[in-house]
């Protein structure tokens, strides 16, 4: 079994997929496919929520489910909590009617984790300033059901090979119900937004978890050499897309499939470890899940409509003060409810590495 340790490059990863997705809903041209920093995130969420937790019943011989809800609720709240006041107050300040109307409903959905089917199901739904929301629902959804299956999977011994199998039909079905969404109602929320059809990159995650856990990575040239394909094959499917067909039926799959050929050479790669694990990038990559929740509210009132500037200045002081932002967020937040949290995480029968970012999931949103 591998041992748990952090792993700088993804934190690397974690920073390139921010950042793609900052410059994306900047509208920064050459990003438009910046969006797909969500599907890089969901596979990284599948890695390491599922790493930690078959590791935890491999030393213990149960998963802690309450403990499990706390560690996340110490994780993601308070930064949340913070984000959600600040959005408030500027909307009182400098928001219109509707702005306000909108925050309000981005509050209470994001409060509840069911932004993403409030968007689904509402058809004229705009949460404004927290529409990014939607992705930390459906990742807070799908753990809510997943930790209980997979303590009651190993919990009754099922196989190796068995729980893969299931796993990948379970994949294999999320990609089919985002394309029936898809081919019978013809509009994006259903296929891009519902948890339904965007767990797929979140189980592929599980998958890659069990694998890695099972010391199952790749070390050998051949098989790295097939992850590096993949990568680039995930690439070229996205230059070469025109269609939102092609997107909302079968692309999310392939876009996962590239991420986590990304992963696996983040991890058992030399080469590209070291890339992703310069000093900058690691750094980002911490405060990548301030970076997240600020900067779209961030980008939103900095914008040309409420500050009056030339979009190019707007643009850059938002990005700017996001990073600030995120920055403050994570000294001042939550680097206390890490400490906190690593305080309830599982006493290992032998020595691990484990670091305070271990299982901090982040999912920047198209």
């Amino acid at each position: 079994m591998n041992k748990l340790a952090y792993i700088p490059a993804l934190d690397g990863l974690r920073a390139i997929a921010v950042v793609a997705v900052m410059l994306y809903h900047l509208g920064l041209p050459g990003f438009d496919f910046g969006f797909v920093g969500v599907d890089l995130f969901f596979v990284l969420s599948g890695i390491l929520i599922t790493s930690l937790l078959v590791t935890e019943y491999y030393r213990t011989g149960r998963i802690n489910l309450p403990q499990f809800y706390l560690r996340r609720a110490l994780r993601l709240f308070p930064a949340l909590l913070v984000v959600l006041a600040t959005a408030l107050i500027l909307a009182l300040l400098f928001g219109s009617a509707r702005e306000q109307s909108m925050t309000v409903t981005g509050i209470w959905s994001s409060l509840l984790y069911i932004s993403n089917w409030v968007l689904v199901l509402m058809p004229d739904a705009n949460l404004g300033p927290l529409n990014s929301m939607w992705s930390l629902a459906v990742e807070d959804q799908f753990y809510i059901i997943w930790t209980p299956i997979i303590a009651f999977l190993l919990a009754r011994h099922v196989s190796k090979s068995k729980l893969l199998l299931i796993l990948l039909l379970a994949t294999l079905a999320s990609t089919g119900a985002g394309a029936l969404n898809w081919y019978l109602a013809g509009t994006f929320p259903g296929p891009a937004l519902g948890t339904h059809s965007r767990a797929q990159g979140l189980l592929l995650g599980c998958m890659l978890g069990l694998l890695y856990v099972w010391g199952r990575f790749p070390t050998r040239a051949r098989p790295l050499m097939i992850c590096a394909l993949t990568v680039a094959l995930s690439f070229t499917f996205l230059l070469t897309l025109h269609s939102d067909t092609a997107l909302y039926t079968t692309g999310y799959l392939i876009i996962a499939v590239g991420a986590g050929g990304l992963i696996v050479l983040a991890v058992s790669s030399p080469h590209v470890a070291r890339i992703l694990s310069v000093k900058p990038l690691v750094w980002v990559g911490s405060i990548s899940y301030a970076l997240y929740l600020w900067h779209l509210l961030i980008f939103w009132y900095m914008s040309s409509s409420h500050t009056g500037l030339d979009p190019i200045v707007a643009g850059t002081l938002g990005f700017v003060l996001a990073f600030l932002a995120a920055a403050a967020s994570y000294y001042l937040v939550e680097r206390y409810f890490l400490q906190l949290k690593k305080r309830l995480s599982v006493r290992p029968t032998t020595p691990v590495t484990e670091h305070p970012q271990q299982d901090v999931l982040l999912a920047p949103n198209p």
